[in-house]
């Protein structure tokens, strides 16, 4: 692979991509069609006939796609900081377990070595074609990863305090810090929250954070494990000898209460109460799922269907090379896939794109390839499109995408190239 960087303000002529295939989500696959691209964003799509005349009428450069030109993966939740303990966590011993050893091996990580394995793990996922990422920027190193990158990445600044408020008082001014150094829009290289998770911050510190969100995004853990549930509820568990007295309030109840509830992401969500996946929809809040980290642990099945029937918006992660083996949001698509077989696969596909825009707050700019929206794009070649009939070509797209068999040739950020495949 070979990386680009836009590298020129100045103003760039109209590009017309003449695609075999077009993905513009999820569910529309068209074939024959034509993009039309001004100032890294689309400006029309042509099908048919329009798409001959717009190819005709081209001024400027003309891109010929002959795979399949379909939205930029949208990765959801990373830790690209951890990206340097791939394979050095087991998780044989459980969950509480394993995140002790996480915390004593980050601890042994040297900076240079945790900034390094957050460059390479950004361009994993670019490679891969993601062009936007959602990241938990815990120690403040993934900085320079995002800096170094072409990709659109939003750093979720974690806050943890485990119930201490001096160590509150601690996380909250090196937010604050963090904050006041990155844009508080929805830029490249936003700046978003994220409260660890409703068991490790203080009532207090939550309500801090409230006060502090504005019109930033927001990304939580929640509802990962049981026992984190439990000690939340009764103070019972594992938990119960690390984290002291509990709040006897579930963890939606504290984020609400906090400010910290509507439009956020919640991360992993693997054991929501009855009535919570209503909640969660009312609030307008996304759920972001992690396939990869799901089987690491060996967890239960996800309950997809009940969030898709509360109407929750879904999202895909990788989370980390911690527990997962590799960045790669198509290995999300298809393990989601072989865990959930009845489940629509273009589902899965629609969460690694639109639903993942939603979530991180872009919905309105990227993840589909429409006018108006961002021409964040990937192209890939998907034989089975040759041969399936054009009524069946979505349902063909989605169940196409294997890790192996699917290599992304190009991919595009703001019209920019930003990764071109060698020719084999």
């Amino acid at each position: 692979m070979r990386p680009f960087h836009a590298s020129s303000s100045s103003p760039r002529p109209a590009v017309t991509y003449w695609c075999r295939w077009l993905a513009q989500s999820a569910y529309e696959v068209h074939a024959d069609a034509a993009v039309v691209v001004t100032g890294g964003q689309i400006q029309a799509v042509g099908l048919g006939g329009a798409a001959r005349r717009y190819l005709q009428e081209a001024t400027g450069p003309v891109v010929h796609v002959d795979g399949a030109l379909a939205p930029g993966f949208v990765n959801s939740h990373a830790h690209l900081d951890l990206s340097a303990l791939v394979g050095g966590v087991p998780a044989d011993a459980g969950f509480v377990p394993w995140v002790g050893a996480l915390l004593r091996a980050r601890a042994n990580a040297t900076e240079a070595a945790l900034s390094a394995g957050a460059r390479a793990g950004a361009l994993a996922l670019l490679a891969s074609g993601t062009t936007t990422v959602g990241d938990i920027d815990t120690l403040g190193v993934t900085e320079g990863a995002a800096q170094a990158s072409p990709q659109r990445i939003i750093l979720f600044r974690e806050v943890l305090d485990g119930g201490d408020p001096a160590r509150g008082q601690e996380a909250l001014a090196a937010l604050d810090a963090a904050l006041a150094s990155c844009p508080r829009g929805a830029g490249p290289r936003a700046r978003g929250l994220s409260p660890h998770a409703p068991h490790t911050v203080s009532r207090a510190t939550l309500r801090a954070l409230g006060a502090r969100r504005g019109t930033r995004p927001v990304q939580v853990h929640w509802s990962e494990t049981s026992e984190e549930v439990d000690w939340l509820t009764t103070g019972g568990g594992p938990f119960q000898s690390l984290l002291g007295p509990p709040p006897r309030r579930t963890g939606l109840a504290q984020l609400a209460s906090a400010g910290l509830l509507d439009g956020a992401s919640l991360v992993h969500g693997n054991h929501p109460a009855e009535g919570e996946p209503a909640l969660i929809a009312a609030a307008r809040a996304s759920v972001v799922h992690c396939p990869g980290t799901h089987a690491f642990f060996d967890r239960a099945p996800f309950p997809w269907s009940d969030y898709r029937r509360a109407g929750v918006n879904l999202a895909l992660g990788t989370d980390s090379l911690a527990s997962n083996g590799r960045l790669d949001m198509r290995a999300e698509v298809a393990r989601a896939r072989e865990a959930m077989p009845g489940v629509d696969p273009r589902e899965f596909l629609d969460a690694a794109t639109r639903g993942g825009a939603l979530a991180l707050g872009l919905s309105d700019s990227i993840g589909i390839l429409a006018p108006g929206f961002a021409a964040d794009a990937l192209e890939m070649d998907v034989p089975a499109l040759r041969t399936c009939p054009k009524r069946r070509a979505a349902l063909a797209w989605s169940e196409s995408l294997a890790v192996d068999e699917t290599p992304v040739r190009r991919v595009w950020i703001a019209g920019a190239l930003a990764v071109e495949r060698a020719s084999d």
